[in-house]
Formats: structure tokens, C-alpha cells, sequence
């Protein structure tokens, strides 16, 4: 994320996700949104396939159409030598029994962490699989905003008929 600022781009990370997590359960305008208008860091053909599992999305949205995009960092971009050596040798000792053991415990301290800070929340949630970031209500609020709206149109409309 500090790469992506560094470069001008500003990152909103509301979901990381496994690939064991690819479809929604949570199936609403709200989170029909949030995929389609989604910017993935890195693996378009994980997208691509993350919008096959979640095809629901047209039912909220029927014009709505992911965006083609490179992925980040943008195409032409690469790791200098000494960045590439640290990955190769960073992702090797992740393979490793005290890497997979390092892992482990760094996502059971961050899922304790964010679930403390979310106590009550009932849209942020965090396991193995997923961190979904989403604090303060905001989907909700979103979703109520739109409701009025709706309401305001509609009212509208009965009075000028």
C-alpha cells in the first residue's frame, strides 16, 4: 500500500479475500457494487472469475460491467533485481513449516484485532478466508440514503401525475 502511494494511487482495501472466498454470500445493491466496481491489486483471472461465481450482480445492477483494467502494479512496471530477490526469498520461507507457522499466528493476532475493533459492527467481518473491512455502518447508511431517495422520486412522481 505504501508502493501504491508512493506512486500517486490511493487504495481502499474493503476486502481481502482467498480464493476460497470468490462468491458472495451477501447478495444486495450494496455489495453488487462494491464487486463490480472493484479494482483488484493483482490477478485479473481471479476477478474474472470472482464476477462468473457472482452473477447476481445483474440482477441489481443490468448495465453494469466490471472494467477492464491492468492490473497493479501497471503493465511495464517490474520489481528491480533486488526487490524480485527479496520476494523469491521471502515467498520460500513462507513455504516453509515456520513460515506456514509465522503466517498462522500473524493472521490469528490481525483476525483477534480487527474483531475487537469491529465489536458490534455487524458489516466488518474477519476469518481465514476474508477480511471485509467494512466499519461504522457505512453499507447500511448507503443502502438507507438510497431507499430515500427512492421514496423522494417516487412521491415525486404521484404528485405530478
Amino acid at each position: 500500500m505504501k508502493q501504491a502511494a508512493r506512486q500517486g494511487v490511493h487504495l481502499c482495501p474493503n476486502y481481502f479475500l482467498s480464493t476460497n472466498a470468490l462468491e458472495f454470500t451477501e447478495r444486495n445493491l450494496y455489495t453488487a457494487h462494491e464487486l463490480v466496481q472493484m479494482v483488484p491489486v493483482w490477478g485479473l483471472d481471479i476477478y474474472s472469475q470472482m464476477l462468473a461465481l457472482n452473477h447476481w450482480t445483474t440482477e441489481f445492477l443490468p448495465n453494469a460491467s466490471a472494467l477492464s483494467m491492468p492490473e497493479w502494479p501497471a503493465s511495464g512496471t517490474t520489481l528491480s533485481a533486488p526487490h524480485r530477490l527479496l520476494r523469491t526469498a521471502t515467498e520460500a520461507a513462507l513455504r516453509t513449516p515456520a513460515g506456514g507457522w509465522l503466517e498462522r499466528w500473524e493472521m490469528q493476532r490481525k483476525i483477534s484485532r480487527f474483531s475487537r475493533e469491529a465489536a458490534g459492527d455487524v458489516e466488518a467481518a474477519f476469518c481465514p478466508d476474508w477480511c471485509k473491512g467494512h466499519f461504522d455502518g457505512h453499507g447500511h447508511r448507503i443502502m438507507h440514503a438510497f431507499e430515500d431517495r427512492v421514496s423522494e422520486l417516487h412521491d415525486l412522481s404521484e404528485s405530478a401525475e
